[in-house]
């Protein structure tokens, strides 16, 4: 049964764009909205630049009830996602205690952990383990 509510997802990466990797993460989402009865409304593709994400983000939560987003976050040289999500709901980045923790168990040091990109999120989101059918686990970052 469809709802209201609807959505947008951001699809951020050069390498998308590049033509480098396909997207599959749009068609699974829009499928998992669709039977949650969240109706996808639009998709877009960005690229790895703080300031495109950061208005992407800003303009796509004004239209819409949920705005996810995809791809760009790793250890990668052009890891810019959680700055420009950041940006875009003008918020700043901090470390979450969990992503540290998880940091330090795959092997980085402490002061490492805290400095990595991958553990600085947005100001107010929240780390959501989830648990998948492969028996590895997802680290989903909610605002």
């Amino acid at each position: 049964m469809m709802t209201n509510e609807n959505a947008a997802i951001l699809i951020i990466g050069d390498e998308i764009l590049k033509g480098r990797v396909q997207d599959c993460n749009s068609v699974y989402l829009t499928k998992q909205l669709f039977e949650m009865g969240i109706k996808t409304e639009r998709i877009v593709t960005v690229p790895d630049r703080v300031e495109v994400i950061g208005e992407s983000v800003r303009g796509l939560a004004k239209q819409f009830d949920y705005v996810i987003t995809t791809g760009g976050v790793g250890p990668t040289h052009d890891d810019v996602t959680f700055s420009g999500i950041a940006s875009g709901m003008e918020r700043h980045l901090t470390a979450d205690v969990r992503m540290v923790e998880y940091l330090v168990k795959a092997g980085l040091d402490r002061t490492q952990a805290r400095e990595s990109r991958m553990a600085n999120i947005p100001t107010g989101a929240e780390v959501v383990k989830e648990d998948i059918a492969t028996g590895k686990y997802v680290w989903n970052v909610c605002m």
